[in-house]
């Protein structure tokens, strides 16, 4: 009878699955990343874009979104004055 010797028969599925497991993580990782990287070079040149990006609403009427500094104004709410 043969004597295998310990660690010759390759990766097994725990190795295998676990192997799988990290690069899935390390994929999402970078995934997640890349679409912020992108999100941060989107121009924001209008309220809906300013919203888009997640900048801070303000609770307001207009309502009002800041971003780099810059303030935008929602167009839909118009400001109603009497006469």
């Amino acid at each position: 009878m043969k004597k295998r010797s310990v660690g010759t028969e390759g990766f097994g599925v725990i190795e295998i699955v676990i192997a799988l497991a990290v690069l899935v993580m390390v994929g999402a990782g970078g995934m997640f990343i890349w679409n912020k990287f992108q999100e941060q070079n989107t121009p924001i040149d209008s309220f809906e874009s300013c919203a888009a990006a997640g900048n801070p609403v303000l609770e307001s009427y207009p309502e009002q979104c800041i971003a780099n500094g810059e303030t935008f104004v929602n167009p839909a709410q118009r400001v109603h004055r009497d006469k």
